[in-house]
């Protein structure tokens, strides 16, 4: 810092205002994310884990390349409907 110029904390600064807005979007989509399940949650009782309402209420299938832990079995995902019921 000692040969720092007047750009170079001009560049410094921008580029933190930029780091500063993309931390601020990243954490409004967490916080989405985590209403929403807690939404679902609140709306399907029944299910008690994330990976049941990310499967049955939100659609999502694995990745079938993705390494699972060993001894693990592949996720299997049904589509369902917003009731529960499935498609």
């Amino acid at each position: 810092m000692d040969r720092a110029t007047d750009s170079d904390l001009l560049e410094w600064g921008r580029q933190s205002t930029r780091n500063a807005t993309r931390t601020r979007a990243a954490n409004t989509a967490l916080q989405n994310y985590v209403t929403e399940r807690i939404d679902a949650f609140r709306a399907y009782p029944e299910l008690v884990h994330l990976g049941e309402l990310e499967r049955i209420v939100f659609g999502y299938v694995s990745d079938p390349d993705e390494k699972q832990p060993s001894g693990a079995a592949q996720p299997r995902a049904v589509a369902h409907n917003r009731t529960g019921e499935p498609q």
